[in-house]
């Protein structure tokens, strides 16, 4: 309802319908599968917590081989972008998520980044809670923004799958509130 400045507006209150619980017998089915997908849940987080251990300490295909669950899909995405352009879609190649999952995958890969560059290993556990699912992702390649071989870096690195790559940057150069500040990377707005 609008009004111009200085409008007024008369309401007059009738009824009264207090806050109440839905009876049991309508939402039964609908808490039933809320506590399925809990438990899915915690389990998939319970199982991505301990494959990112093994991944951190043996490597990610050793530990994907070694899993004694049935081995997850590995993906290699094409490069992205990791700085957030409100005029863009959070769109992670070759993986097929944008939006909020986008954006928690590029938080990761910035951790990641900065992990490299202290002596750890380069491999984060992502929940995307819209997908159902957590994701382990490994760094495995980066490359400043303001390369003028593109092209040439996407041809060159777009088949090589999850092999160790050397990164391309200096460890001074992956400060973690540096690279933030040089990239302009911000969270996105919870909508």
């Amino acid at each position: 309802m609008t009004a111009e400045a200085g409008g007024t507006f008369f309401f007059r209150l009738t009824a009264l319908d207090p806050s109440h619980p839905a009876p049991l017998a309508d939402v039964r089915d609908q808490v039933v599968k809320d506590l399925q997908t809990q438990q899915a849940w915690d389990m998939a987080k319970k199982d991505a917590d301990q494959f990112l251990t093994d991944a951190r300490q043996s490597g990610m295909l050793t530990a994907r081989n070694q899993s004694v669950r049935a081995p997850s899909p590995m993906v290699t995405t094409g490069l992205f972008m990791l700085g957030h352009d409100a005029n863009t879609e959070d769109f992670i190649p070759r993986y097929g998520v944008s939006g909020d999952s986008g954006m928690l995958i590029k938080q990761a890969a910035v951790q990641a980044l900065t992990d490299k560059a202290a002596g750890k290993p380069p491999i984060e556990e992502v929940p995307l809670p819209d997908q159902q699912k957590v994701a382990i992702i490994e760094l495995t390649q980066s490359f400043p923004t303001w390369s003028n071989d593109q092209d040439k870096i996407d041809e060159e690195y777009s088949d090589l799958g999850l092999q160790e790559l050397p990164l391309l940057l200096q460890a001074e150069w992956a400060k973690y509130d540096d690279l933030l500040a040089r990239m302009k990377f911000k969270l996105a707005p919870k909508s």
